[in-house]
């Protein structure tokens, strides 16, 4: 009975780490032109060129938005053990029938951040105070689109209410905040100057699975304590 329980952990685990691995192998390569845009605007001495703004503008809002979301909302269907069949191909499945959808809210997501980033640019060495608004800013809004991810892929609500729980939350939950700026950070930090090697493999999809995890958690104990309250 023991050596069943321990094969059909390893058989259990074997397969999601396929999934998840796919997956971001997926997530990654469909995102070659961000990255691509990354990286060329690292190197460019002309950091403020209107190209590169036109460049990131087209790659986040046709590409790395749609492909994220898509992972979110592929992560969450497969938690819930949900189309046992054909799990590999729901990522694909989920990014094409969603793609329309994703559209508008991805070009506002972009103009968000495409003006904190210029913002930040410019103002940075103005003072320390600015610089550190500016970064408090930052990193409030990537929590907020985190938690945004995970929640559009809990919930069947409309954009604007999604929206309005997503920034709620990020600000009257610190403890599910702190958890996904420590995970993300610490995951990151690991892919990018650690183990380079890994980024193809487990850097965004390892992010969007242990926050799914937690906001499930918070999710599942903001019903308890209602329930308890009744």
């Amino acid at each position: 009975m023991n050596g069943f329980s321990l094969s059909g952990w390893i058989v259990m685990l074997s397969r999601w780490v396929a999934r998840l691995t796919l997956t971001n192998v997926s997530w990654f390569f469909l995102n070659i032109p961000t990255w691509f845009a990354i990286y060329s605007w690292y190197l460019s001495d002309q950091k403020l060129a209107i190209i590169h703004y036109i460049l990131f503008i087209v790659v986040f809002t046709f590409i790395f938005f749609p492909t994220t979301r898509a992972m979110f909302m592929s992560l969450r269907h497969w938690m819930m053990e949900q189309d046992e069949k054909n799990k590999q191909s729901h990522y694909f499945r989920t990014l094409f029938n969603h793609y329309k959808s994703f559209l508008k809210t991805n070009v506002l997501f972009t103009v968000i951040w495409m003006i904190w980033f210029i913002d930040i640019y410019i103002l940075i060495d103005v003072s320390q105070l600015i610089a550190v608004v500016m970064i408090v800013i930052g990193v409030l809004l990537f929590a907020f689109q985190i938690i945004f991810f995970c929640m559009e892929a809990h919930m069947d609500m409309t954009m604007k209410d999604l929206m309005k729980y997503a920034a709620l939350t990020t600000v009257g939950s610190p403890v599910l905040t702190v958890f996904i700026l420590f995970v993300s950070g610490a995951l990151s930090y690991i892919a990018i100057f650690q183990f380079t090697a890994l980024l193809p493999f487990f850097s965004g999809v390892g992010i969007a699975y242990l926050s799914l995890l937690m906001f499930n958690h918070w999710t599942d104990s903001v019903k308890n304590k209602a329930e308890k309250r009744k």
